[in-house]
């Protein structure tokens, strides 16, 4: 999720799926081409093969999202737009007085890449805590469209992307941020180190 948008009384993020889209045209497009293949030298059954191609690109490409969030402080309204490429779009509005905190959370998911081991992905989401404990969420894991950026897109990269986007958004309606994601391995490898540093000291 990146600032779009950034005023006295306006800030407005958005977060796009058009890599998805893309990938999901070009399964497409391989599937296209296994049935042109198909008709012009039949008998090898890639037709099979080229109507799931087609199904699962178009899967792919219309199941992906893209969410703008604006938040209006002349209006003291949160506005959270939500918009696929089929099946229309859906608008949710949150007045400031209503939200209580920012919650940083995450999750994590398998992927697997070709023929490769399955990866654990981190999945981040932007939650807004309700007063009266109802929550709307937000996914906005940043994307990575390259080799280069997957490589550029590290673990601490996406952590700190995250509490920006999390810290800017908190601050903007005036509630805190919390960061409810486990700590990364730095940080428990510190949360050891200084238990065993205050045995020792009591110890003595």
């Amino acid at each position: 999720m990146k600032v779009t948008k950034e005023t006295a009384s306006v800030l407005e993020l958005k977060h796009t799926s058009w890599f998805g889209v893309f990938f999901g045209a070009a399964i497409m497009a391989v599937g296209l081409a296994l049935l042109v293949s198909e008709a012009a030298m039949p008998g090898r059954k890639l037709w099979i093969v080229g109507l799931i191609a087609l199904a699962l690109g178009a899967l792919c490409a219309v199941s992906q999202r893209f969410v703008t969030l604006t938040l209006d402080r002349s209006r003291r309204l949160a506005t959270i737009d939500t918009r696929r490429i089929v099946g229309g779009s859906r608008v949710r509005k949150i007045e400031f007085n209503r939200i209580k905190e920012i919650v940083i959370h995450q999750t994590y998911a398998r992927t697997t890449a070709g023929d490769r081991e399955p990866r654990v992905r981190p999945i981040y989401h932007l939650v807004f805590h309700l007063a009266d404990g109802k929550m709307e969420e937000i996914d906005i894991t940043p994307r990575s469209s390259t080799a280069v950026n997957r490589v550029l897109t590290t673990h601490f990269v996406q952590n700190n992307a995250v509490m920006e986007v999390g810290n800017k958004v908190a601050e903007f309606i005036g509630v805190p941020c919390v960061d409810r994601r486990p700590p990364t391995f730095s940080q428990a490898i510190e949360g050891i180190q200084t238990i065993i540093r205050t045995a020792k000291e009591q110890a003595k």
